[in-house]
């Protein structure tokens, strides 16, 4: 093996990370979007106007 295929492997390695982490925090940011969306089911007072209960 040379060192030049070290060198690409390396690089290569490096761009994933940085795709890793991209995608990662991307995925955090919309995780933390959706919590702030969610509401209490059981409290009804925290209920979009939108939402429409069917009880059977």
């Amino acid at each position: 093996m040379s060192s030049v295929n070290v060198v690409d492997t390396d690089e290569q390695n490096k761009e994933e990370k940085r795709g890793k982490i991209n995608y990662d925090a991307k995925e955090k940011a919309s995780i933390r979007r959706k919590l702030t969306e969610c509401f209490d089911p059981l409290d009804p007072r925290k209920h979009p106007p939108s939402l429409v209960n069917i009880v059977t």
